[in-house]
């Protein structure tokens, strides 16, 4: 069964990556919490590394890539994410690295992020800190510490 460019964009979404990189030669490498790991043994031929990145394109962007050996496109996975495409060529062959910018998981962390201040009274002053609640941990992260003007 041949790979498909869809069963690997899914695969990094569902499991929390952020980019996949498609390289000859290579297995295609995912992105999870900033380390590059292979989302699979075997190394992609030529011929199967062409396939998944022009199966992306459309007439017009593959008449771009081959004038230009570069493209930069958007690609939309239904129920998935967005990705950001940029295609390239590499030692003689194309490749491509994928950001994905709008998967269900990214919305749920920008949906309960929430920065409001924290204010503490004191007799002498008033410190103000801008706080993120994290929606995974629950935790309190302090990101900038403000100390009011004396006016």
């Amino acid at each position: 069964m041949d790979l498909m460019i869809e069963d690997l964009m899914e695969q990094l979404v569902n499991g929390g990556g952020s980019d996949l990189h498609i390289a000859s030669g290579q297995p295609p490498y995912g992105r999870f919490s900033g380390e590059l790991r292979p989302m699979q043994e075997e190394p992609l031929s030529e011929e199967g590394c062409n396939r998944l990145i022009f199966s992306m394109l459309n007439n017009s962007q593959r008449k771009t890539l081959e004038q230009t050996w570069e493209l930069d496109c958007a690609y939309g996975l239904k129920g998935v994410a967005r990705f950001r495409v940029n295609v390239y060529r590499q030692k003689g062959s194309y490749a491509a690295c994928l950001r994905a910018l709008g998967s269900k998981r990214n919305l749920y962390r920008r949906a309960f992020s929430f920065r409001f201040p924290l204010c503490i009274n004191s007799p002498n002053f008033l410190k103000c800190s801008s706080i993120i609640l994290h929606p995974l941990c629950r935790s309190m992260v302090d990101v900038k510490r403000i100390a009011p003007s004396s006016a």
